[in-house]
């Protein structure tokens, strides 16, 4: 029987050039596995970062609705205030229409969680991940106040029915009113414009969203149509 033993290595030079090709092989193997991972994260950044830029681009359009219905809005808390005032006096109303209310197109958050739990948020340069979070802060301050105002103006709209009121209701649209006038200052104040400061400033970065289209489906809702009708008789002499 013969034994066939591996040729030793002759001399340190030789010893030397086999580790330098392991060596080459393997830096070559993670070159490569670093390529193809940064070529995958590239792929996934920019897919991620698309998708929180064009819902980025929906939440500001919530903003923005509220921001067309402003005319509305003022024009019926004036209407109120004198109902009113007509009621304190003891004189007829003069409500011709129903009163109405805004309306909330509410965003969502769906790319953003995927985002983070992907990952992919954590590979976006810091200027990318501070211009998303200040826009989605920014939509979360304004979604709660959102949400009271529309629960005042439900409530206003028991003056559809205000053969059916008592001293109890007349109070607590009292309340309402003034909850929704206190809403409707912080409204204003912090949706006049984009300059720092202002809910809408964040979305700066981010392209507008289509307003056109807002406004057709704004036009399209009942009570926001009732929201922008005359509710009180005009005064003689008035048109």
């Amino acid at each position: 029987m013969h034994f066939h033993l591996s040729k030793p290595v002759h001399g340190w030079r030789e010893f030397a050039g086999e580790v330098a090709i392991i060596v080459l092989g393997v830096g070559i193997a993670l070159g490569a596995e670093q390529v193809i991972e940064a070529a995958h994260w590239n792929h996934v950044v920019e897919a991620e970062s698309q998708a929180l830029g064009r819902e980025v681009q929906e939440d500001r359009g919530t903003l923005m609705v509220r921001v067309m219905m402003q005319p509305c809005v003022d024009r019926r808390l004036a209407e109120l205030a004198e109902v009113f005032r007509r009621h304190d006096a003891g004189q007829p109303l003069g409500l011709i229409a129903p009163i109405g209310r805004p309306t909330i197109f509410t965003g969502s958050k769906s790319a953003l969680e995927m985002a983070t739990a992907d990952q992919s948020l954590s590979h976006m340069s810091l200027v990318r991940k501070q211009a998303i979070f200040s826009a989605y802060a920014s939509y979360d301050t304004f979604i709660p106040i959102a949400f009271e105002e529309r629960s005042g103006w439900r409530a206003l709209q028991a003056l559809d029915h205000v053969a059916t009121l008592d001293a109890t209701d007349w109070r607590d649209l009292r309340k309402a009113y003034d909850a929704v006038v206190d809403n409707n200052v912080s409204m204003e104040a912090n949706l006049r414009s984009e300059q720092d400061g202002q809910w809408l400033a964040p979305f700066k970065p981010f392209p507008k969203p289509d307003l056109a289209r807002y406004a057709k489906l704004l036009r399209s809702l009942p009570y926001v149509q009732k929201l922008c009708r005359p509710a009180l008789k005009p005064r003689p002499g008035t048109r």
